[in-house]
């Protein structure tokens, strides 16, 4: 098992902190192929597949009608979400 390094950003230098944030250029199409089915199993059950995979993943206890967000919260998403979220089964979308 791999240790988790936590770094105070706001004692680092501007060089450093981009050496943190580079991502690694490898291989991630055997993750890729990994994740796709569970996002389309999501976009295709919704919130009966997050509950399913939050119980086998996470090992959480949560039960139908708990998964709530609020108009705020939904406001949030990210420009991407927002783009996507009517999306196909186009794995490229």
């Amino acid at each position: 098992m791999s240790d988790i390094s936590f770094h105070d950003l706001s004692s680092i230098d501007a060089g450093q902190r981009a050496d943190l944030l580079k991502r690694a250029e490898g291989d991630l199409s055997t993750f890729v192929e990994k994740v796709r089915p569970i996002i389309q199993s999501v976009r295709d059950e919704g919130d009966a597949a997050l509950i399913r995979f939050a119980r086998e993943f996470d090992k959480a206890s949560v039960a139908e009608g708990e998964l709530k967000v609020s108009e705020a919260e939904a406001a949030m998403r990210t420009p991407r979400i927002r783009r996507t979220e009517n999306c196909s089964a186009d794995p490229g979308c």
